[in-house]
């Protein structure tokens, strides 16, 4: 199945992993930590051989922790498809903004 998702990336230079519970649909909660709330619910949601398409969106204002933290988003969405034996085809768009 096709998926969309659309990231406004974090922009502190001190990212932390966390627990995010859910309250009321706790088929989407994800029993690790994770710096994005959606890499939980992409964890839950994904299907194997999905088609998935995720637009980052980057401010670079600041200290520029845009494309630190693209990484970690990339790295750990990748990470999570691996680990859960998905096999989905995910693509990446990075959009940059002042």
């Amino acid at each position: 199945m096709k998926k969309i998702a659309i990231v406004p990336l974090k922009m502190s230079n001190d990212m932390k992993k966390r627990k995010y519970t859910v309250d009321g649909n706790s088929f989407i909660e994800y029993e690790k930590e994770v710096y994005y709330a959606i890499d939980a619910v992409l964890a839950k949601a994904l299907k194997p051989n999905d088609d998935v398409k995720v637009i980052l969106l980057e401010t670079n204002a600041g200290e520029k922790a845009g494309a630190k933290n693209a990484k970690l988003f990339i790295e750990e969405l990748n990470e999570i498809n691996i680990n859960n034996k998905l096999n989905a085809k995910i693509d990446y768009e990075i959009i940059p903004s002042d």
